[in-house]
């Protein structure tokens, strides 16, 4: 299908922005989500109902990985000179319809970090330290900061924190170094639709910001498969936060894409209505 103009956005900056929506995230699974493109807008929707209820029964690891299709979304979208005007969940009769992203309004510059996050979603990053190498002792506050600018709070998994789920780390590269990895949870105070798609969007910006620090990013699911598994997660993280994500962090040994697999974007499903 052919994709148009939508706003201020002409066609190749909205190809551009498609492409990075659909760009690989360490919560992306099947990317289930489609675009909808109107005359002022881009439009989210998931593709509830779909997928195997059983491994996502509430739908939270579709909602994660929607919201960070649309922080990739919104960081091209404001990259070509347009302000990414977000609504989420702008229909309370439509559960499927995640986020409307208006283009209309001309921006200003854009930051330096945040192009370069831009950057980080179709190139990752390179690097010439070992797997091995201890992380900078600044680089957890800078994800913290990074969880914070979209409304959510990262933690740091702990040794004491691993305590009793050594098993289920062994996958994890790097997770039989006393050097790494880094582990860190993204979460919200409250387990709502709402608190889903802001924990993707701030768990793609801690991962696009950590490959711009050329460091490499993974997600360990098997830490929160389940009910389960994640309310013994949040008690051993103080009870205040639910988790919704996390995330492994470590130099890698080459090049790293903007999550685990192929950094290619993918074609995006998107219906054009005028």
């Amino acid at each position: 299908m052919s994709i148009g103009p939508v706003g201020n956005l002409d066609e190749v900056h909205v190809r551009f922005a498609l492409e990075a929506a659909t760009a690989a995230s360490p919560v992306a699974g099947d990317r289930p989500w489609r675009f909808r493109c109107t005359e002022r807008s881009i439009e989210l929707y998931s593709e509830l109902g779909g997928h195997a209820r059983t491994a996502d029964p509430g739908d939270r690891a579709i909602r994660l990985q929607c919201g960070a299709a649309l922080l990739n979304l919104r960081l091209a979208i404001r990259a070509a000179g347009v302000v990414a005007d977000v609504r989420l969940l702008p229909d309370p009769r439509r559960a499927d319809f995640v986020a409307s992203v208006g283009c209309t309004i001309l921006a200003g510059p854009m930051a330096a970090s945040e192009r370069r996050l831009v950057e980080v979603i179709h190139h990752g990053t390179l690097t010439d330290r070992s797997p091995g190498t201890p992380l900078p002792a600044a680089l957890l506050g800078e994800l913290r900061a990074a969880a914070r600018v979209e409304l959510a709070w990262l933690s740091e998994i702990t040794e004491d924190d691993r305590s009793g789920v050594e098993h289920l780390l062994r996958s994890v590269p790097g997770g039989d170094r006393s050097t790494g990895p880094l582990l860190v949870s993204i979460g919200s105070l409250t387990d709502q639709p709402l608190d889903h798609i802001t924990a993707g969007q701030a768990t793609q910006r801690v991962a696009l910001s950590a490959l711009a620090a050329s460091v490499s990013v993974s997600s360990v699911p098997q830490l929160i498969a389940g009910d389960d598994a994640r309310l013994a997660l949040r008690r051993r993280l103080g009870g205040g936060l639910w988790p919704q994500s996390v995330l492994s962090v470590r130099y890698p040994s080459r090049r790293t894409p903007a999550a685990d697999g192929s950094h290619e974007p993918q074609p995006a499903a998107v219906s054009d209505i005028r």
